[in-house]
């Protein structure tokens, strides 16, 4: 099975797109945006449920989870939705002693993971288009459920694992060769979300599109009307 959903707009409404052009845009996403709700749901728990099962897992890679849609620069009549990680999100979880985690309250469980009650921080970026560096808009303390501290050298010279989704998300969604030759079966979740969430995602996108359509041809006769 495929893991993208094709969305396209009905025949019974495609009249009131062109009528409206541009005008049409902010409802088309809309619809897109409401339509990856259950997808994005879905995948998370997937990532969630999944990655608990490892010892090493930090619990970084399900809060990333998040959802994206837009227009094409190169072709404007062309609209795209996704599921995947953010890509500028990272997580640090502080090794014992590390001076960012003293006098912070530390947690050994929250829900059913359960973890070594190490501090960590989770930052988002923004994307800085006069500058190739991000810049950060803000953290917040996130619950650590890693179990088993498998550590590399830089984690112990620096005193703190650091996660990035978007560098590893691709090796554990579709599968690697490990450097020992054996394979690693990837988790697969955007074909597993793909196929559990079409019906409901292009449900969705159909009821959301005619309601925002039909708020984007009110608009319009009111703006003509004055």
């Amino acid at each position: 099975m495929s893991n993208t959903i094709k969305l396209t707009i009905p025949p019974s409404l495609r009249g009131v797109v062109e009528a409206l052009s541009r005008e049409s845009i902010p409802a088309i996403r809309a619809a897109m945006r409401a339509a990856m709700s259950p997808a994005r749901a879905h995948m998370k728990a997937l990532v969630n449920t999944d990655t608990m099962q490892s010892d090493q897992s930090t619990g970084a890679t399900y809060r990333s989870v998040t959802s994206k849609s837009g227009q094409s620069k190169k072709n404007r009549n062309v609209f795209y939705a996704m599921v995947g990680v953010s890509r500028r999100t990272a997580e640090e979880h502080y090794l014992p002693g590390h001076p960012a985690g003293k006098n912070q309250r530390l947690s050994l469980k929250q829900g059913k993971a359960t973890g070594r009650g190490l501090y960590a921080l989770q930052a988002k970026y923004k994307k800085n288009k006069r500058s190739p560096q991000k810049s950060l808009i803000k953290t917040k303390q996130v619950f650590s459920r890693i179990k088993h501290l498998s550590l590399s050298k830089n984690d112990k010279a620096r005193g703190f694992i650091r996660r990035v989704p978007n560098k590893y998300f691709h090796l554990i969604e579709r599968g690697f060769t490990h450097r020992a030759g054996v394979a690693v079966p990837g988790y697969n979740w955007r074909t597993r979300t793909a196929n559990a969430t079409r019906d409901e995602v292009l449900s969705i996108f159909k009821e959301r599109l005619k309601i925002s359509l039909t708020v984007a041809i009110i608009k319009h006769m009111h703006r003509a009307a004055q």
